[in-house]
């Protein structure tokens, strides 16, 4: 999939113009005490964030229900935070306002407006908004160049639609409550790691340039990650799907790790595009699993350990070349057994010979490569050697047992080309076959099993070389009837 081939693309919404954060009401509330200065050291920092993040989560506390209340503290606030201001209270806000603003008449918002505006923002510094209290916050359209920091924050019905991250965007630990839509957004280096999806997570069309951790992720409601493009790691470690997953479309230009994730529905990786490796080692896919049109293009995806859903869909999928090296054949090897035995104990018979067939020629390289090596001694060399040989022409004629028409030619062959040879060659006291003759000779060879013998003056009066050709031909026509057999009994499931 190319860049082109993106249905969804950022350059193709209409960006508003951008306004400084400090013009927005509620992030001078945010950060009624000031905000984040370089030079500042860690431990005012960290006092003037406990100081903002206690003054919004206090002054949100007047909208909340006591049941609201009494979850927040079972999630780890902090019950001062969640203590309504008084009257008096209120009116030291708006003093402290007036210091924020350097005297300008800026009215905090009311605790009664639901939504908090928070779009088309140029965050210029680093926005702190961790453990915050975010009910129906939308950051639409704005662009953080500092660090934007949402470290076991709440959220509800929070919207980042085509936000822009050009720093470390933190949301480790966090809640979302609601719908989370951060689709056509473009990170650098984020943190998902830890954090709870209570509904929907929309992440369709986004760019990561850097590392995108998700790692122990929960996400109840429906995973969006359609034609997004990760350039660097993707980590999904222990994340845990409970809805449709869905990341057809994405590019994956480094590895990408879905270790132990556990996909309870429906879970789609079709028309994926997976630039290096791609490690599910102890995953679970529990309901229909597609990678139909995937492309693996350097390395084969790694299922040790995992467990795959009968409906497992491979169709189309675009697997490596052979491999360069003795440890991309290993690696082959390993991820192709792997994926034979989930198949057989799946019993999809087509695709258990498939990864076979696979296995098998990830064998030969390995050999290749063994007989190649200096450092092992000439005797382990030969036999890799002939080993290789073995599986090439095992290939050759049979596709790994897998192809009825390389036999049925082979048969041919080994029935025409001998033919001319005994055409030529005397048969007789006085006079050659012709070739009509020397066709049903050369055939009744290949068919050695056959009670029809060719008369005995034929046989008594051939050649050397001829009978030479001939034993060979009786040999030759086990093998290939055999391999005949078994890919008859491999097409037609006959055990």
């Amino acid at each position: 999939m190319t860049d082109s081939a993106t249905p969804h693309s950022n350059h193709d919404i209409e960006t508003p113009v951008l306004r400084p954060a400090t013009e927005s009401k509620w992030y001078l509330l945010a950060t009624l005490f000031g905000e984040y200065q370089d030079g500042l050291d860690y431990q005012s920092a960290d006092q003037l964030a406990i100081k903002n993040r206690r003054t919004w989560n206090r002054w949100q506390a007047s909208r909340l229900t006591e049941e609201e209340r009494e979850f927040f503290i079972e999630k780890g606030v902090d019950a001062g935070d969640l203590k309504p201001f008084s009257p008096a209270e209120f009116d030291e806000l708006n003093e402290q306002m007036k210091i924020r603003t350097a005297g300008k008449v800026v009215a905090l918002p009311a605790p009664s407006e639901e939504s908090i505006d928070l779009t088309n923002l140029l965050f210029d510094k680093p926005a702190n908004f961790s453990g915050f209290i975010l009910p129906q916050a939308s950051f639409g359209f704005s662009v953080f160049q500092g660090e934007a920091l949402f470290i076991r924050s709440f959220l509800t019905m929070s919207s980042f639609y085509n936000a822009c991250f050009t720093s470390w965007a933190n949301f480790r630990s966090c809640h979302f409550l609601g719908y989370a839509d951060f689709s056509h957004s473009q990170f650098s280096s984020c943190a998902f790691d830890g954090s709870a999806f209570g509904a929907a997570a929309d992440f369709e069309s986004c760019s990561f340039s850097e590392h995108a951790d998700f790692s122990d992720v929960t996400i109840s409601g429906e995973a969006k990650f359609l034609y997004c493009r990760f350039e660097s790691m993707a980590n999904f470690t222990g994340a845990k799907f409970s809805d449709v997953a869905n990341f057809g479309g994405s590019r994956m230009l480094r590895e990408a790790f879905f270790t132990k994730a556990r996909f309870i529905r429906t879970v789609s990786f079709g028309d994926c595009y997976f630039d290096s490796g791609v490690d599910y080692q102890s995953a679970e896919f529990q309901f229909l699993t597609q990678f139909a049109d995937a492309r693996f293009k350097a390395e084969v995806p790694d299922f040790r350990g995992a467990t795959l859903s009968e409906a497992t869909e491979w169709h189309g999928a675009i697997w490596p070349e052979a491999p360069v090296d003795s440890r991309s054949a290993q690696r082959q090897v390993y991820a192709y057994e792997r994926l034979k035995a989930e198949m057989e104990r799946l019993k999809k018979h087509e695709d258990e010979q498939f990864f076979f067939a696979r296995e098998m020629r990830a064998r030969r390289a390995l050999l290749y490569f063994r007989s190649l090596n200096n450092e092992v001694p000439l005797r382990e060399r030969l036999a890799s050697a002939s080993s290789c040989l073995l599986n090439k022409l095992y290939d050759a004629l049979s596709g790994y047992g897998l192809s009825i028409a390389k036999p049925l030619i082979c048969l041919v062959v080994m029935a025409f080309l001998p033919a001319i040879f005994f055409a030529k060659t005397n048969s007789r006291v006085y006079d050659r076959m012709d070739f009509l003759s020397a066709l049903g000779f050369s055939a009744t060879n290949l068919l050695s099993f056959l009670p029809y013998k060719p008369e005995k003056g034929i046989a008594d009066h051939l050649s050397v070389s001829a009978k030479i050709i001939a034993n060979m031909q009786s040999v030759a026509g086990i093998i290939l009837l055999f391999l005949l057999g078994l890919a008859l009994r491999n097409r037609f499931r006959m055990k």
